[in-house]
């Protein structure tokens, strides 16, 4: 059964009446949390590169949590809008809802437009992705790009346009330029269009190599071109290891069980086991109708954490979200052949019985999407309101106060002139100096300095936690063992 085989009877004006409605839903979905506050990767994000000059984004790299085109970007709408927690936003946002766009122009080339429709709908209403589209940093635009260019690449080596060309090499381009994650991406097309061409895949070995070398050889350049500036401070960030206790936490096992939790919280037990159910079945058939669309879709994956693994990088979640069209596209394709087939069983007479058995998959992923959807609108991604508050009435009422670990980046950024604690024996020192200590972090286990992660974990007993909807994020206040602390009013 050909899943490339559309509805009769339908004009190209209802589908494109059906997918601006989702592209709206879409838009509608990702305002309602938009302007909570931001989280410790979006702080670090703003203070270092959105707040600074343009002529410095363009020119200064100051560190792996840097995302040129995102700041670029986000530091004109601030400059448009003022500073404002959905202003650093919006440009994750406009991405957000494009690579909705990206998801049904590339299932409508790979595989057809009720396919694109569900996989567009998927993506407008994953949890996950609203998420995304509401996270200050350049996750969204990688996700348009790397579908975006994969389509344009089939295009290119199926009908050689120039226009396509163009496409290929925009996309590349301004996505390792959002991130260089994405060079994991192309490194991905070359191998798999290499292997394609050894293993005499009839419409690669029509493609011009000659021409296909060349496309990737004005990439690579352009690409070289936009990092220019930064080469000075990437040779130094590169030259620096990782921070072991970051390569400790952050292993492939780690981001494979977050990973599965964030999709669970996300479709709930029902709705994921029909997630699972649809990628399975549309990967397999895809795989023996499309092998080839399959490998681009999937080698991404590969090379992003076997070099990352390789060169000893912390492997995380998010490095992967920019393949959630490729999963959406997927889970459409088996959502649809069993919704067909189901159809098929039920009723072979009925034109109403595929479209029902569709919506009835369809809405039993429904309830987990709109109780995550409901919670990222009401919980910020990490909550630093609430205990700054607590703590500002504790200093108020004379208790010593202070930071420890990656709290620092957030007191800055909220002005508090607590002392800041990075080390275990700054700490000890700090404690030394007072009676009664209270103590604020986050993200702990990340931290570099294991001394002080084990100190903060034996010695200083939690007060209060305060949760958001990032995983592992909470933001914890304590209280350090010995000296008589006078605990804050609740």
């Amino acid at each position: 059964m050909s899943s490339k085989t559309d509805p009769a009877g339908r004009s190209d004006g209802a589908w494109t009446a059906a997918i601006v409605a989702v592209l709206t839903l879409a838009a509608l979905l990702r305002v309602p949390g938009l302007n909570t506050e931001l989280w410790y990767d979006e702080i670090a994000t703003l203070l270092a590169s959105v707040r600074q000059p343009l002529s410095t984004i363009l020119t200064a790299f100051p560190g792996v949590n840097q995302h040129p085109f995102f700041s670029v970007l986000s530091h004109g709408s601030v400059a448009i809008f003022g500073e404002l927690p959905w202003s650093v936003r919006l440009p994750a946002v406009v991405f957000g809802v494009a690579a909705v766009w990206t998801v049904w122009a590339a299932g409508r080339q790979m595989l057809g437009r009720v396919e694109a429709l569900t996989g567009a709908v998927l993506v407008a209403t994953s949890s996950h992705h609203v998420w995304f589209s509401q996270n200050a940093r350049g996750y969204t635009m990688l996700a348009t790009f790397t579908l975006l260019s994969t389509v344009a690449l089939l295009r290119l080596i199926e009908r050689r346009d120039r226009g396509d060309a163009v496409l290929y090499v925009a996309c590349a381009v301004l996505g390792v330029y959002t991130h260089l994650t994405m060079a994991f991406v192309l490194v991905a097309h070359v191998l798999t269009v290499a292997g394609a061409w050894a293993l005499g895949v009839p419409s690669v070995r029509r493609a011009s190599p000659g021409r296909l070398i060349g496309i990737w050889a004005l990439t690579i350049a352009l690409i070289a071109i936009t990092y220019a500036p930064y080469v000075p401070d990437l040779l130094r960030t590169f030259a620096e290891k990782a921070p072991p206790q970051a390569a400790r936490v952050a292993t492939a096992g780690r981001a494979a069980t977050d990973l599965l939790r964030g999709v669970t919280e996300g479709f709930g037990v029902l709705g994921l086991l029909v997630a699972i159910a649809g990628a399975i079945t549309g990967g397999l058939w895809m795989l023996r109708t499309q092998p080839f669309v399959v490998a681009l879709l999937v080698m991404p994956a590969i090379t992003t954490v076997g070099i990352t693994a390789v060169m000893g990088q912390p492997i995380r979640p998010r490095f992967l979200f920019n393949l959630s069209g490729a999963a959406a596209l997927f889970v459409a394709a088996g959502l649809v052949l069993l919704a067909r087939t189901a159809a098929q069983r039920l009723s072979r007479t009925s034109p109403a019985a595929f479209p029902a058995c569709l919506l009835a998959l369809l809405l039993a992923l429904a309830p987990g999407a709109a109780s995550a959807l409901a919670r990222n609108a009401a919980v910020p991604k990490q909550d630093f309101t609430q205990p700054l508050a607590l703590l500002d009435r504790a200093a108020a009422a004379g208790t010593t106060v202070v930071g420890a670990g990656a709290m620092c980046v957030p007191l800055r950024y909220y002005a508090r002139p607590w002392p800041c604690l990075e080390t275990h024996d700054a700490w000890r020192a700090e404690v030394a100096r007072h009676r009664s200590v209270l103590a604020v972090h986050t993200l702990i286990e990340f931290w570099h300095d294991p001394a002080l992660i084990e100190t903060l974990a034996r010695d200083c007993h939690d007060v209060r936690r305060f949760s958001g909807t990032l995983g592992g994020g909470d933001v914890v206040v304590c209280e350090a063992a010995g000296g008589a602390v006078n605990r804050p009013p609740r």
